[in-house]
């Protein structure tokens, strides 16, 4: 367990005159010769680094407050018997020596370590600034400063090899003295930690003046992660997203959602646009999540989770009967079967062409544009192919009649072929909410 500590420093005890004037050490920077008072378990109350020359150091800061250092003590202490001749550890905190003793006698349980300690210490923690304990400083023998890292880094075979100036594949901290914990951690430093966050998920305030919806995918420039992000939407629009789960349900027209609440107000934008600057300030959210691409998965159901519970409500997708746009066959006689030739449709194209066609294409090319046309929350009634045509057709209209999307004078266009357009009453996949008391 990592004790963080917030106030990283307390009054200095500028013992000598350069420490007033010394910044924080770096790796690779020499240690000056200090001389440290306070000491305890030592041949003498002080202790000048220059008497340890020829060994390395590992200095050990650690905190009453802090029970995996305490923990350690026995590791450390097992580190020092076995390289007794080579290293030096040294128990380093910023207690003041009673403090420190007091500590030890008010808890048998805990032994006291048979290490050097340094207590009340101001000047170690001015050289080696720190974010957390355990803290580890690593020294060379020359007096440099080789390596600023965790405490589990301190095993027999990382402390051999350092002995043996080999390289070491661990990593060094550097301390962040401007981190600021009251900001969410991938805003801090003006997001500066954004490319280290692996998954999160907030719901803000709408961000007027900013896209009105960001969609969803991998991030861009980034194909290890995988977002949902949305803007400015209302919360029916926000469920509605979680739940048609990338095209799973379609979810689009206003008859797919059922609104089991007090008053909708809050729920959905007003019909009356002069209530619309009031409604998006007061009603409209935002909301993004990130999370590994392995995860994509299940990124929706993370995401109904989030807004389930922050607006405290169920939602569930339920089968309903309830009137839908049907495309049905209504002659027995193939009358779309393909001619053949080159496959293509321009039924997505904003063309000049006053022909929009179908040519020697699979049937579904129809059914999915069609739903997409009725996938619009203008359109009531979702869109239902019971057709159950396979293979592939020849097909075309009116341009007017379909850039329009003039239901009555379509019908007529694929009564041509055979099938039609009507409304019926179909079971079909609902998304209903409904407020926790």
């Amino acid at each position: 367990m990592k004790i963080i500590l917030r106030n990283f420093l307390t009054v200095f005890c500028l013992v000598f005159p350069f420490i007033a004037k010394t910044q924080s050490l770096q790796i690779g920077q020499k240690v000056p010769d200090l001389l440290l008072r306070h000491v305890l378990n030592y041949e003498d109350t002080s202790l000048r680094l220059s008497k340890l020359k020829g060994k390395a150091i590992i200095l050990d800061f650690w905190g009453t407050n802090c029970p995996s250092c305490i923990i350690a003590f026995p590791k450390m202490e097992a580190l020092q018997k076995q390289f007794r001749d080579r290293l030096q550890v040294v128990l380093v905190n910023d207690q003041d020596l009673d403090s420190t003793k007091r500590f030890f006698a008010n808890r048998s349980k805990i032994p006291f370590p048979q290490l050097p300690m340094i207590t009340g210490d101001t000047i170690l923690q001015q050289l080696f600034p720190r974010n957390y304990l355990p803290w580890h400083v690593w020294i060379d023998a020359d007096g440099t400063v080789s390596h600023i890292t965790d405490a589990w880094n301190a095993t027999d075979a990382n402390v051999k090899d350092f002995l043996n100036k080999k390289t070491l594949s661990i990593t060094n901290h550097e301390y962040i003295a401007d981190f600021d914990y009251n900001v969410p951690f991938f805003a801090e430093g003006k997001g500066r930690w954004l490319d280290k966050v692996e998954k999160y998920s907030f719901i803000s305030r709408c961000v007027l003046g900013a896209s009105a919806g960001w969609g969803n995918g991998p991030v861009p420039g980034n194909d290890s992660s995988y977002r949902i992000a949305r803007n400015c939407e209302s919360i029916v629009d926000l469920l509605k997203a979680a739940f048609s789960e990338g095209g799973k349900y379609n979810l689009e027209p206003r008859s797919t959602v059922i609104l089991e609440v007090q008053d909708t107000f809050r729920y959905v934008v007003p019909k009356d646009s002069k209530d619309w600057d009031r409604w998006y300030v007061q009603n409209s959210y935002s909301y993004n999540i990130k999370v590994p691409i392995k995860q994509a998965a299940t990124v929706y159901n993370a995401m109904q989770g989030d807004l389930m519970q922050f607006f405290n409500l169920t939602a569930t997708i339920e089968k309903r009967k309830i009137p839908c746009m049907v495309l049905i066959r209504t002659d027995r006689q193939d009358k779309l079967r393909t001619k053949g030739g080159e496959a293509f449709s321009n039924l997505l194209m904003d063309s000049e062409n006053p022909v929009k066609q179908i040519r020697n294409m699979p049937f579904s090319e129809l059914s999915i544009i069609l739903r997409i046309r009725f996938e619009n929350p203008a359109v009531s009634k979702p869109f239902v192919d019971a057709t159950g045509y396979k293979g592939n057709i020849d097909l075309q209209f009116d341009a007017e009649t379909w850039q329009d999307f003039n239901v009555p004078e379509l019908r007529i266009a694929l009564q041509k072929y055979g099938l039609d357009l009507i409304e019926k009453e179909w079971i079909t996949d609902i998304l209903v909410i409904r407020e926790k008391p």
